[in-house]
């Protein structure tokens, strides 16, 4: 079972790291602060968002039920087409037509200025009016038994007599003409009824095409139009609106000598008489109400029209104001909130009325303005929220004005759309938004975590570099050290030698000559490649041309691992940066003592003395104070003897502690970071790097331990490297000193070290 266990871990995607294989930054810390607020913010928003209902629009065929109904709601005036033979006709493509609707639509009559003018009446339909059957005779026919009454005559005329009956004609008028000769024959015998003496009542004729401008001032729109005055005014005031007296009964003799008893028997204006109707006396109508039309290609037809009228329709103005006009019902607050927030683009203030307030005006007379409409159906549907499912239109709309040669009208076309517009709700899954919440989280940590990356790399080069100076600086002087405050370059000028020689490749004879005949300028510039090989993964190129400096430039801002270019004085044998140091061969003492870097003569026998021991014999840690930082490396290694039985175990990780070289390995990186605690009189420095590895050696029953430490520091990095050798070599021990106490450590030594004032040093060479 343990076994099994044990295999079950080998499959664990988060394996854990020790504390203090970590580290924290100031930087880091912010990142995380940021992040934090970042992820806390986009989950509210996730969560807000998870909470609201998914809007769903689909296209459909429209699914209306057949001979389904669509109800047009309007509201328009014409200023200048008077109410009283003002219609409404609705068309459509199936061949229906309506002429004169009424039940619904409610007319008022205004004026010019669009003010109302009279009472708002329920429409009236035109009845047809009858004629003499028979030609009343040839002797009426091209007579004036009628009064001709001309613009200044009229007002005589009119007061002369209690009542005087008007017939407005138009000689073009087809009506006009078949109800002449029987007028004349009317006028006649009312005439012989009631003579002159009388005063009681007279009939008389108007030609409109001669007196235009009495018949606009009578607001005459139809012919004929027969009119009832009364002491020289049809003005008849009811409720405060003025109106006049129309005859439309019947057009035959017989009929209008009736009329004319019925008038001169009244004994008021206001006594009902058979055939008069009272219109209101002004220019304009509105329109208001609504018509259902099935759901076809249609038109609503703004008309002069009445039966047995002829109509000037050159000379007539349909300009108009479009109070509203509207598709369908209005919804009420709560179905238009739901409508609001489910549309798919949201609602304007026109999306169900395109024509609200609009005017349409023209000078001309008898042009005709056509709207052209195309209407779409769109269904909400919201859910568990059955009442406020709601059918809204709305349509598109194309307005133009032409001349009209029949009739000046307003046309208002409509087509329906045979697409549906359906909107519904629905809930969002649970699992889209538990994906988005994985996606913010590990989306937010893996962009700072870049970012953290970068800034960490970008600190650690600027942090080696500002070392590397100091370090130049402590051999040749700062004002010999140049580096960019970018650290795109990194410049050695020695001023103590009078000049600077190429880096690693150049053979510059003189160069060499000057230090000796010797190598010794090739071999520190290949010292300072190495360690920037070592610091920034390549070396810089080898300058063009012996004995001038030629840095290369690269930017840490772009590439982070490009190292920075340097140019080393060959005539300099001093040079002592980590692995950087470079001397000749020969005559250590004497090139010591005759650098030119400032440093002056040190003796041999100052290299044995014990420098943890003070003159008084005490212990004693260094003060490094004044030592130059410098790039150091050491390298230990030990050997753990485990025998035949032990080393099988190992090999076959079949310790019950588990992987024996992992730990050891760990162990030893993390013994390496405690040396200061563990040796007296060392001192606490920053570790580069820690690499600790673990190798079985068959033929010996053993486990070789090698464990190598980086620094950039004013002193050696031995001791961290011993230890952390001898404790990954005592981690081995114990984890398999279960199955043996014969276990041997031994071999624990020092490999290799470079860096530093007393060179390099490498075991067995």
């Amino acid at each position: 079972m343990g076994r099994l266990l044990s295999r079950l871990k080998s499959v664990d995607f988060y394996k854990k790291i020790p504390t203090d294989l970590t580290e924290a930054t100031l930087a880091g810390a912010a990142i995380s602060i940021g992040a934090a607020v970042i992820i806390v913010t986009l989950l509210c928003a996730e969560l807000h968002g998870y909470l609201q209902r998914e809007m769903v629009a689909n296209m459909v065929v429209d699914r209306s039920p057949q001979g389904d109904l669509l109800r047009i709601n309007f509201n328009v005036s014409f200023p200048e087409l008077s109410c009283e033979f003002a219609t409404l006709d609705v068309s459509d493509a199936l061949g229906m037509k309506r002429l004169n609707l009424t039940k619904t639509v409610r007319k008022v009559p205004i004026t010019a200025g669009i003010q109302q003018a009279g009472r708002a009446v329920e429409d009236r339909s035109h009845k047809d009016v009858k004629y003499d059957e028979e030609h009343p005779g040839e002797q009426y026919v091209d007579v004036n038994l009628a009064v001709p009454v001309t613009k200044d005559s009229f007002p005589l005329i009119t007061k002369q007599y209690d009542i005087v009956v008007l017939n407005f004609y138009a000689p073009w008028c087809h009506w006009c003409q078949r109800l002449g000769p029987t007028w004349e024959a009317a006028t006649e015998a009312v005439h012989d009824k009631y003579p002159e003496s009388d005063g009681r009542i007279r009939f008389a004729k108007v030609d409109c095409t001669a007196e235009v401008e009495l018949c606009r001032s009578q607001y005459i729109t139809a012919f004929p139009s027969i009119r009832v005055f009364r002491h020289g005014s049809d003005d008849v005031v009811r409720n405060g609106h003025h109106e006049h007296e129309s005859y439309i009964g019947d057009r035959t003799k017989d009929s209008l000598v009736k009329f004319a008893d019925d008038l001169a028997a009244a004994v008021s204006p206001h006594t009902y008489v058979h055939g008069v109707h009272k219109a209101a006396k002004s220019s304009g109508c509105n329109f208001a109400g609504f018509v259902l039309v099935k759901k076809v290609p249609g038109t609503l037809h703004f008309v002069a029209r009445a039966p047995g009228h002829s109509f000037d329709y050159l000379n007539m103005n349909m300009s108009h104001l479009v109070h509203y006009f509207y598709f369908g019902n209005r919804p009420s607050p709560k179905r238009r909130d739901a409508l609001a927030s489910l549309h798919p683009l949201g609602l304007t203030d026109d999306w169900s009325d395109k024509l609200r307030e609009k005017e349409f005006m023209s000078g001309a007379k008898g042009a005709t303005f056509e709207h052209y409409m195309q209407v779409v159906l769109t269904s909400i549907d919201p859910k568990g929220r059955p009442q406020l499912a709601f059918d809204a239109y709305e349509y598109t709309v194309q307005s133009h004005t032409y001349a009209s040669d029949d009739n000046a009208s307003g046309k208002f076309s409509y087509t329906m759309s045979p697409i549906q517009i359906v909107v519904s709700e629905r809930p969002k899954p649970l699992y889209h938004f538990l994906v988005s919440i994985c996606a913010v989280v590990g989306g937010v940590f893996t962009v700072a975590g870049i970012l953290d990356g970068i800034l960490y790399q970008a600190t650690k080069i600027r942090k080696k570099l500002d070392l590397v100076v100091q370090e130049l600086a402590s051999y040749f002087g700062s004002s010999a050290v140049e580096l960019g405050l970018d650290g795109s370059q990194l410049q050695v000028d020695q001023s103590c030698t009078g000049g600077a020689a190429p880096v690693a490749g150049s053979t510059d004879s003189s160069s060499s000559s000057n230090n000796g005949g010797g190598s010794g300028g090739e071999d520190l510039a290949s010292a300072v490649n190495r360690e920037l090989l070592d610091i920034f993964g390549s070396a810089p190129a080898a300058a063009e041309g012996a004995g001038t400096a030629q840095p290369l430039q690269p930017s840490l801002g772009g590439d982070l691992g490009a190292p920075p270019s340097m140019v080393v004085s060959k005539s300099s044998s001093c040079i002592d940066i980590g692995n950087m140091q470079a001397r000749q061969s020969s005559s250590v003492g004497s090139r010591r003592s005759t650098s030119n870097c400032g440093h002056g003569s040190r003796s041999s026998s100052e290299a044995l003395n014990l420098t943890h021991v003070d003159t008084a014999g005490r212990a004693a840690m260094v003060d490094v104070s004044e030592k130059a930082f410098t790039v150091r490396s050491a390298t230990a290694g030990a050997r753990v003897l485990l025998g035949p039985q032990v080393y099988d175990l190992v090999a076959h990780n079949q310790l019950k502690k588990g992987d024996v070289l992992t730990v050891a390995q760990l162990a030893g990186v993390m013994g390496a970071k405690h040396t200061s605690t563990l040796i007296p009189l060392c001192h606490n420095i920053l570790l580069s790097k820690v690499q600790v590895e673990l190798h079985l050696v068959p033929d010996a029953h053993a486990v070789d331990v090698t464990a190598l430490a980086k620094t950039v520091s004013p002193t050696g990095v031995e001791m961290e490297a011993l230890v952390a050798c001898a404790t990954a070599a005592l981690t081995v021990y114990d984890m398999v000193k279960a199955a043996s106490k014969e276990v041997v450590i031994t071999d624990v030594r020092l490999l290799h070290k470079s860096g530093g004032k007393s060179g390099e040093f490498r075991r067995g060479s």
